[in-house]
């Protein structure tokens, strides 16, 4: 591997490395807040006996319903 090459993988695993990891976020609300939110997307979602498989798909539309968005 020469120079270059070994420069810029290090430069683009140093950019991923300080990158916040993707959660549910919505514009002024703590993440506190957010995993209540979420616990009662998943509540709902659980009472309401959905089969798995679409469990997650209510789940993202839920919180994005509630204003939420996943970045």
């Amino acid at each position: 591997m020469n120079k270059s090459t070994f420069a810029s993988l290090a430069l683009v695993i140093f950019i991923t490395a300080c990158a916040p990891p993707a959660a549910w976020r919505k514009d002024g609300v703590s993440q506190d807040a957010t995993k209540t939110v979420l616990s009662e997307c998943k509540y709902q979602v659980g009472i309401n006996k959905i089969p798995a498989e679409k469990q997650q798909d209510l789940i993202v539309s839920c919180m994005q319903g509630k204003g939420f968005r996943w970045r």
